[in-house]
């Protein structure tokens, strides 16, 4: 979420919350709401949405890297 501020995702985070699961929001523009409703805020510092996606879609290409290679060395 580049804003933050989806009532949607909060309320899922919330949820995830009550239910004890984990969570990490991919946010900019300082965060939002959903910042403080997730346990790992991974906030990127623009207030430009084109730049926030561009690095949204990055950190998920390293993250689906990563979990490639670790499911890789479990073969």
């Amino acid at each position: 979420s580049t804003s933050g501020e989806s009532d949607n995702l909060i309320a899922v985070a919330q949820k995830a919350r009550d239910a004890g699961i984990g969570t990490v929001a991919l946010l900019a523009k300082g965060g939002g709401r959903l910042a403080s409703e997730v346990d790992l805020p991974v906030i990127i510092p623009t207030n430009s949405t084109a730049r926030a996606q561009e690095m949204h879609m990055a950190i998920g290409h390293v993250v689906c890297e990563l979990v490639d290679s670790v499911m890789a060395m479990d073969t």
